[in-house]
This record gives C-alpha cells, structure tokens and sequence, in this order.
C-alpha cells in the first residue's frame, strides 16, 4: 500500500514566539519557523519521519513556485501544481508565559475551473487500487461541498481507500461519498453531525454513523483525553499517560493521522495503530514548531482500551 496526501488549500506556516502575548498590544516576538505547510503536507512530512515515502498533490501559489523544491523532505514526491496567485499564510503565536498558542488563518484564494479535474486524473494514474489516499485541510473558496464531495466518490470508485480531515459540509458530503476513515475533533464530529449539539455524545453518535455507514472508520480526537477509534466491528480509546507540558497544540491532529496512517501501512491491529497515532500526536505536542515531531512517538507511553 501506497501513501498520497492531497493538499487543495495549501499555506505558509509561521510561527513566532511571544512573551506576555496580548491582543491590541505593541510586542516584540522571537521568530520560530517559516515553511510551506497544510494539513496534507505536515502528515507527508510527519510519515517522513517513520521513513515511509508518500506523494503530495494539490495546489500552491505561484510565488512560492521557486521554493517547492527545498522545502519538503527527499522522500516526499511533489506533484503540487502553482495554481493560485499567491500562497495563504497562517501564522501561530506561541506564548510559553501564559502556556498558550494562537492560530490565525487566511481563506486563500479561489481554484480556477477544471484544476480539481487535473489533479484527479494525475492521482489515478500515479496510484494504484488499495492505495491510501489522504485528502486533508481547508478546501479553497469557490469549491463547494458538493464538488468535494465528488471527488471523494471518484477516488472511492476507483478502489483507492480515502481518508478525509475536514471539517463542516465538505465532510458530511466525503462521507456520504462513501470516504473510509474521517479524523475530526469533537467540536468538529458534534457540529457536522449531531443535531442537539448541547446533549450530544460524541462516542455514540460516532458508533451510530458508523452503523448507518458499515465501511467506516471514525478516529475521533479528545484533546487531553487522547482519541477514540470507532467502526462497526471495533470501539478504542487511548490516551497518553505520562505528564507533558505542551508546547503547540497546532499540528497534533495531523501527527495523530499521520500515525495512524504509518499503522496502516505497518499492517498493524485498529488498537495498535490508534496507539502510534497518540503516541505520534503526543510527539508533536512537545515540537515548538507546528505539524513537526522530533522525539521519537515510540517514547510515549499510551494506554489502549476496548470500550
């Protein structure tokens, strides 16, 4: 099995470190990282890491076009193509006084008609059937709901198996599609299925999808709590029982993917790759730079329950 990630809505990650960070004040700041990210791309360079190749398609603005070839690892193929005008910025402002971390987004800008066209065309014919295909991130403005959600169904057509982290109508829409795993936070899984939001159980309103859709894997990130596996045969919970202090919270989502993906790949058990997803998600906690692990996840220790 094969790994490709697809970024449609790529970025520019920047992170800076500031003291005593408030809203409305005048500081200075200590510059961390800057380097081409997205969700899709930060789980490419995550896999990286574990030494497991994948390729990147997607989209890029043209003014980082010369930078694309230094800026992901060697074992990353890059297929993004320079379609919009300029790339988003996002930028993450860390605080270790007050323990906290600030995420701010740009939308991007819009795709031009036909590129998500072209892009399936080239996954098809560099992937194979049983490949794991993740699409990851925002989508772009002017790409509804409903186009992503039929490229989820071509991809699902033509026997790769799809994973999807989004939130919101693109995601009801990739798993009516018929996508295989979906990796939301709570917020996201109660805002973009529960209809009572304030009662609602996110642990039973997942094993209640997953009833209504058989194929489907629901890995379910809790924060503090860790995360929770759930399909139609199987219910997990695991969660890390070491104390840590994190450093940035932003990219622990993509990590606990990127883990779970690696698990895939090793043939390992549903709770054996939920674990290395947490122990991967708990990695990236302790990396000041975003989307990024520098101890080994093998470190941590994470208990698994079946529930």
């Amino acid at each position: 099995m094969n790994i490709l990630t697809v970024s449609l809505n790529s970025c520019i990650d920047r992170t800076v470190e500031v003291r005593g960070f408030a809203i409305g004040a005048h500081t200075q700041g200590e510059f961390i990282s800057e380097k081409l990210a997205g969700k899709a791309i930060n789980i490419s360079r995550i896999l990286s890491t574990f030494d497991i190749p994948t390729i990147l398609f997607g989209f890029v603005g043209r003014d980082f076009k010369n930078k694309l070839s230094g800026s992901l690892p060697e074992n990353v193929g890059n297929l993004l193509s320079p379609v919009f005008e300029r790339t988003r910025v996002n930028t993450t402002i860390i605080d270790p006084q007050h323990s906290t971390d600030t995420h701010i987004r740009e939308t991007g800008s819009p795709l031009p008609h036909g590129e998500a066209e072209k892009m399936l065309k080239k996954i098809i014919t560099a992937s194979n059937k049983g490949d794991l295909i993740i699409l990851s991130g925002s989508i772009p403005p002017g790409m509804e709901a409903a186009g992503f959600g039929t490229l989820v169904g071509s991809l699902v057509d033509h026997g790769f198996t799809v994973a999807v982290d989004i939130e919101g109508a693109p995601l009801r829409a990739a798993v009516n599609a018929g996508c295989h795993i979906i990796k939301p936070n709570e917020k996201e899984f109660i805002s973009t299925f529960c209809s009572n939001n304030a009662r609602a159980d996110t642990f039973s309103e997942a094993k209640s999808l997953c009833e209504h859709f058989p194929n489907l894997t629901v890995i379910l990130s809790a924060g503090q709590k860790g995360a929770y596996l759930v399909n139609k045969a199987h219910c997990f919970s695991a969660s890390c029982s070491d104390t840590i202090k994190p450093v940035n919270t932003v990219g622990a989502g993509d990590a606990l993917l990127a883990g779970y993906a690696c698990g895939l790949k090793r043939a390992l058990t549903p709770a054996e790759c939920l674990s290395l997803g947490v122990q991967t998600a708990t990695a990236s906690l302790l990396s000041a730079e975003a989307g990024a692990i520098t101890n080994k996840p093998e470190l941590y220790n994470v208990i698994v329950l079946a529930l």
